[in-house]
């Protein structure tokens, strides 16, 4: 058990960035994001003003308690299982929102304060030697979160989100999302050959179960009606090989699918292949 505390750093205060080659999305500190987004609404080119941006204000520093207990097992010389659950309760959380959108698509975020939050949840991880030379290895999270006082309403019958037919009723627990831009699940797998230090070949299979990106049925919390960015699977394949006593060649390729998603992960690149020469002295 433990806790914790963190004040706003430079980039939640102060940062103003748009990254133009990669769908034009930017990132405003809390110091002049109110004014720069009224600005560009003046302006005309705003197209959507989020619910979040009227929480904007001056960020207050994070502080929070963790519990954490866990376990591991090694039912033989070859294989190593761990399993960890936690709890995280977080006052004054400082969290990353989309606030805005521009006329052309692109995204606007910036940063605020949850008064009262929570994650909670499970991983695991193992480990198998297969051979002297294969290893597999991987891990697992399960995630729950939540802001504090949205659930409270939740459980009390104060919120309400609209059926199918438009009209409003109050929402079912089981249909509150927690806190936007996390997963409930994620998931990771490496198959790794090596006879050498210099000689090897890496597999790398990740998973990302959908996230929530904005509320956008005008209730204000996060539910299964709001807009979700889509999940997906990225494979990564490295190798490297000795060339002399002094010199290696690496080799690799990132995003083997070419995963993209331009609107919610507009800073994911594509396919990347790279080539490295080490020599060493």
């Amino acid at each position: 058990m433990g806790q914790g505390f963190k004040a706003p750093d430079f980039r939640q205060l102060y940062l103003n960035f748009t990254n133009n080659a990669a769908g034009g999305y930017s990132v405003y500190g809390t110091q002049d994001a109110i004014r720069i987004i009224r600005e560009l609404n003046r302006i005309g080119q705003i197209a959507e003003l989020k619910p979040e941006f009227d929480r904007l204000t001056e960020l207050s520093p994070e502080f929070s308690t963790g519990m954490n207990l866990g376990a591991e097992y090694r039912p033989s010389q070859t294989v190593h299982i761990r399993i960890n659950g936690f709890r995280n309760d977080i006052r004054s959380l400082i969290d990353v929102r989309q606030v805005a959108t521009r006329i052309d698509g692109s995204q606007i975020f910036s940063y605020l304060n949850v008064k009262r939050a929570f994650t909670q949840g499970v991983e695991t991880e193992f480990r198998w030697q297969l051979k002297t030379t294969w290893q597999l290895s991987g891990g697992y999270q399960w995630l729950r979160t939540g802001d504090k006082d949205e659930w409270a309403r939740i459980k009390k019958g104060l919120e309400y989100t609209r059926s199918s037919d438009g009209t409003s009723r109050v929402m079912n627990k089981n249909e509150y999302v927690g806190l936007p831009n996390r997963s409930k699940h994620q998931a990771q797998f490496k198959l790794t050959y090596q006879p050498s230090e210099t000689r090897f070949i890496f597999l790398r299979c990740l998973y990302r179960s959908r996230w929530t990106v904005a509320n956008s049925n005008g209730n204000g919390v996060h539910d299964v009606q709001d807009e979700f960015a889509n999940g997906f699977v990225q494979i990564n394949l490295s190798g490297g090989l000795p060339l002399r006593k002094n010199l290696q060649l690496q080799a690799g390729i990132e995003n083997l699918l070419n995963y993209q998603d331009i609107i919610y992960l507009p800073n994911f690149p594509g396919r990347n292949l790279y080539l490295t020469l080490n020599f060493k002295l």
